[in-house]
């Protein structure tokens, strides 16, 4: 199949021969990084404690919108740490941006 390694423009890549196609583990582990980068964007934003379902959400609509600026803005990131990088910073802007609507 066609390897597209870490998380370019928004998604997690995986070795299908489909553009964009996700199998069960990449699923998971776009889940568990979602996880990871809600709570560690509620700790940097000093926001009180979301529970697991809340930083669940925050942190994979955080990775969605991360992918985006990241492409914007031209920039990769590779690997689980690169992934976990930009779903995190797209969290903090996520929290950011519904402090500021508030």
């Amino acid at each position: 199949g066609r390897s597209r390694p870490g998380l370019q423009s928004g998604g997690l890549a995986g070795d299908d021969d489909k553009m964009g196609a996700m199998d069960l583990t990449s699923l998971i582990l776009f889940l568990v990084i979602g996880l990871v980068a809600g709570f560690l964007a509620s700790v940097i934003m000093r926001r009180r404690s979301l529970s697991i379902l809340g930083n669940l959400i925050v942190g994979v609509l955080g990775a969605l919108l991360g992918g985006f600026l990241f492409g914007i803005l031209g920039l990769h990131a590779y690997g689980l740490i690169g992934q976990l990088v930009v779903a995190t910073a797209g969290a903090v802007v996520l929290l950011w941006l519904i402090r500021m609507i508030r």
